[in-house]
């Protein structure tokens, strides 16, 4: 909710956060959300896997033994405290990341956080992303969770996310191809067939008169995009094609939402 101040002008109000940032507002709220969950009785846990996983630092380092039944944490949450706020942005993701991973942080408060102070990041699946959209979130969400047959498409949304949200390395190339992938999984899913390509699976499926033929067609186009000899993904031993991170978001985003048209007009029902 914004503020008085930020309603009466006195103040303004960002419209969308700057990507690769962390205004001190949100690093500190972040900061003391996680703070709260560094209780006594969650301490050993949560050093543990910071620097074991993030920090890589000797473990017997985390604390200052006092006797042989209690250990003093304050110099390391003070050691934490001082990497979480004074770190570039991107090591608050690492934070918060791991401990959503380790079901320590709860991803529904960070994502409250992120969406009060208009971060450009969400939580999707345990991992930091780019997208800002409730909508978007749970078309990715809604895909990367289904089950049953058809989890080979929800494997491929999963690898997707994974590769367009690696901040260190982020590969929209095979990203743009798991997205693509999913869709293929789920019309071989459909009908049935597990042989030929995604074209051949959507032309199947636009034999069926639940369809939107039109729908069908439009996603084929792009897929004819994506294996365009100029500007395509899938012929990587020709002109290296020129990809942004938007791209890989629009076929995150709209491979998901395609995916969940298709089991939700064609499945039966039974995962």
């Amino acid at each position: 909710m914004a503020t008085f101040s930020e309603r009466n002008g006195y103040k303004k109000v960002p419209l969308a956060m700057v990507p690769e940032s962390m205004p001190e507002g949100l690093r500190n709220k972040l900061w003391n959300l996680f703070d709260r969950v560094m209780t006594p009785d969650k301490l050993e846990k949560i050093t543990f896997h910071l620097w074991f996983h993030l920090y890589k630092e000797p473990l017997d380092t985390r604390g200052v033994i006092v006797s042989d039944f209690r250990t003093d944490w304050r110099y390391t949450v003070a050691k934490i405290r001082e990497r979480f706020l004074t770190s570039e942005w991107y090591v608050v993701y690492d934070h918060l990341e791991l401990l959503i991973g380790e079901d320590i942080l709860s991803e529904q408060l960070v994502n409250a956080i992120l969406e009060q102070e208009q971060a450009a990041y969400r939580s999707v699946q345990g991992q930091i992303v780019q997208i800002t959209d409730a909508v978007e979130i749970a078309a990715v969400e809604l895909a990367a969770n289904t089950g049953g047959r058809f989890s080979s498409s929800s494997q491929h949304i999963k690898n997707a996310l994974t590769l367009l949200s690696d901040r260190a390395n982020p590969d929209y190339r095979n990203s743009i191809k798991e997205s693509i992938s999913a869709v293929e999984a789920m019309g071989k899913t459909l009908n049935g067939s597990e042989k030929g390509t995604l074209d051949d699976a959507l032309k199947g499926l636009k034999k069926r008169p639940l369809y939107n033929p039109a729908l069908l067609d439009g996603f084929r186009k792009i897929y004819g995009w994506s294996s365009d000899s100029e500007d395509g993904i899938r012929h990587s031993m020709k002109k290296t094609p020129s990809l942004e991170y938007v791209e890989a978001k629009f076929f995150l985003i709209s491979c998901s939402a395609f995916v969940n048209y298709l089991k939700a007009v064609g499945a039966d029902g039974q995962e």
